[in-house]
């Protein structure tokens, strides 16, 4: 009976450990996630600040040409 007592504690402190283990590489395996999806959210505002930057200058310099495409229009020749 005192055997089996002792094995009990045993499996036991070996189980306790092993979730204990698994815990740790899950918050790990989590923290690297978090980290992975920020980057990704950074750079996800990056790009979106790059494509709104290139649309405003596409539209300034269209706005440019027809305004230039006016003055030829209408200037008497």
């Amino acid at each position: 009976m005192m055997v089996e007592v002792v094995v009990r504690r045993c499996t036991g402190g070996r189980v306790q450990q092993s979730n204990w283990e698994l815990c740790k590489k899950q918050k790990a395996a989590e923290a690297v996630l978090y980290e992975a999806q920020k980057a990704a959210k950074a750079q996800k505002a990056s790009a979106y600040a790059n494509f709104y930057a290139c649309q405003q200058f596409t539209e300034s310099e269209l706005y440019a040409k027809k305004k230039e495409a006016e003055m030829n229009y209408t200037l008497p020749m």
